[in-house]
């Protein structure tokens, strides 16, 4: 089964967003779960940092998640959502 942890890191970026974000990352996260392989999600992995992903929140921001296995099945950890400059962060 997949699952989404949220990381106090998210917690905090995701505050700082306008409501308008918030609903569609809390909608792409969702959609994550329900739909993982949904072409509107966009999932990409982050060159150069194994184990990272990005999905698509909204055409300029996206959600940062760490991807682990374990024996109750899939987890994303949503590390962080900004905009583009996402990939920069470490």
């Amino acid at each position: 089964m997949r699952r989404v942890e949220l990381t106090p890191r998210f917690e905090r970026s995701f505050k700082r967003l306008s409501p308008h974000v918030q609903t569609a990352a809390r909608k792409a996260l969702r959609n994550l779960i329900e739909q993982p392989h949904a072409k509107s999600l966009n999932l990409e992995p982050v060159v150069g940092r194994p184990g990272f992903f990005t999905i698509r929140a909204t055409l300029a921001f996206r959600v940062l998640l760490r991807r682990e296995e374990d024996e109750d099945g899939v987890c994303y950890h949503a590390e962080d959502v900004d905009t583009h400059r996402i990939y920069r962060r470490k």
